[in-house]
């Protein structure tokens, strides 16, 4: 699997990476776990994410579901709990004064938002549009942008609000 560079956008401060596009097309099934140097066959990756408290534990996004990598993104397997559509993105941040387990959140193409709950992803609120950059910013609070501009939520993004 080859990753090409993505385009960065800062939002006051934070640093965000960003994707690309989504696609209406359907999505083939995962293919099985690879070995480091192979090309695992999961096509294009959407986005990537390293685990604040544990940089071998990585996330992919793409149009096969969700990666997940436990060696530092040298391999990724399909992850256990898929969300009921493909992310476009996705982000992890650690709680306050680090430790515990970070808060894990994405954005499907059509600008769903997902959050795990238990052993599976639950939809938790909508952008209203295809987002364009994603970020866990604590527990509950996300930030994200559209082509409607950025947006910030304190509900696990349940609502957003635009951010002048």
């Amino acid at each position: 699997m080859r990753l090409r560079a993505l385009p960065a956008l800062a939002l006051g401060g934070l640093l965000v990476l960003t994707g690309c596009a989504g696609s209406d097309a359907p999505v083939p099934a995962p293919a099985p776990a690879s070995a480091p140097g192979d090309d695992p066959g999961f096509g294009h990756v959407h986005d990537l994410d390293v685990n604040p408290a544990d940089p071998r534990r990585v996330l992919a996004t793409s149009a096969d579901g969700l990666l997940e990598s436990r060696d530092g993104g040298r391999t990724f397997a399909p992850a256990a709990a898929q969300p009921k559509r493909p992310l476009l993105l996705v982000d992890q941040a650690g709680p306050a004064g680090g430790g515990g387990t970070p808060t894990v959140a994405g954005a499907g193409a059509d600008g769903t938002v997902w959050s795990p709950e238990g052993a599976e992803w639950v939809a938790t609120g909508s952008l209203g549009a295809p987002p364009e950059a994603f970020a866990v910013a604590g527990a509950d609070r996300y930030l994200a942008a559209t082509a409607h501009g950025v947006r910030s939520s304190e509900d696990g993004g349940r609502t957003w609000t635009p951010l002048d």
